[in-house]
């Protein structure tokens, strides 16, 4: 019985498969032809036959989700089958899964983002690149909103403040830090003039950095050198609010 089963189906397949080849179905040389292998209906990269139907190839009923294939990390948030912000969760300090996540969102036409924020921290390079793609993101109509319900230092701590005005929030007793920039060298051997010509470089980030916060707070950049000299600066979140790095407690 198997066996009659196995034949029946692959002559059916055959015979499928051949009416297709020999005269393929209104759209689906866009489809076969598509050079960026995407269907032009689905904007799935998936094989066909998981949201078309033989032999017609009419669209199946689908979770209004299923089109959108996701970057790592995020979701959208739909209201009557239609996208109205995508939602983000920043463990990470990656610059290129950010900047997917915010091209992707963009280019659906949805108008904000969320970034739950809950991070030790990590490269203060992909940081800046990071907030360097918020503001472009913020000049093209997006709302950045960034939120900490529980963890946010360092790097992690810099996005939080850089989110959109007025769309920052963090819990009461969220925890975050900030603190002067640190390297780590293995078995490094140095002069002086080496020394001498690394800490100008760091004292350059640092104020670049400092300037950035006191400029998105209410902390001088003059106070927030004094608060982490040679100490890490420890704040719940009411403190966050209070000092202006976020606008709103969750």
């Amino acid at each position: 019985m198997r066996r009659l089963v196995t034949i029946l189906c692959l002559v059916l397949g055959l015979a499928v498969g051949s009416a297709v080849a020999a005269e393929p179905i209104e759209g689906m040389k866009d489809i076969l032809n598509s050079d960026n292998g995407k269907c032009p209906k689905t904007l799935m990269k998936k094989d066909c036959l998981a949201c078309h139907t033989i032999p017609t190839f009419a669209l199946k009923e689908a979770n209004p989700h299923a089109v959108y294939d996701y970057p790592k990390n995020m979701k959208f948030m739909f209201e009557d089958k239609k996208p109205v912000a995508a939602f983000y969760a920043l463990n990470d300090i990656d610059s290129d899964y950010v900047g997917d996540a915010l091209r992707y969102t963009c280019e659906r036409g949805v108008k904000k983002i969320i970034f739950d924020i809950h991070s030790p921290g990590g490269s203060l390079f992909q940081a800046s690149k990071i907030v360097g793609m918020f503001d472009h993101y913020k000049k093209c109509g997006m709302t950045i909103e960034t939120r900490c319900y529980g963890f946010a230092a360092s790097a992690a701590f810099y996005i939080l403040a850089n989110g959109s005005k007025e769309h920052r929030y963090i819990a009461p007793m969220a925890e975050v830090m900030w603190h002067e920039i640190i390297t780590f060298k293995l078995w490094a051997i140095e002069s002086p003039a080496d020394k001498e010509d690394e800490a100008r470089v760091l004292r350059h980030l640092q104020d670049t950095t400092n300037i950035r916060l006191s400029e998105v707070s209410k902390v001088s950049k003059s106070k927030l050198d004094d608060m982490i000299r040679k100490k890490e600066l420890w704040l719940r979140g009411t403190e966050v609010v209070e000092y202006g790095f976020a606008d709103k407690l969750l």
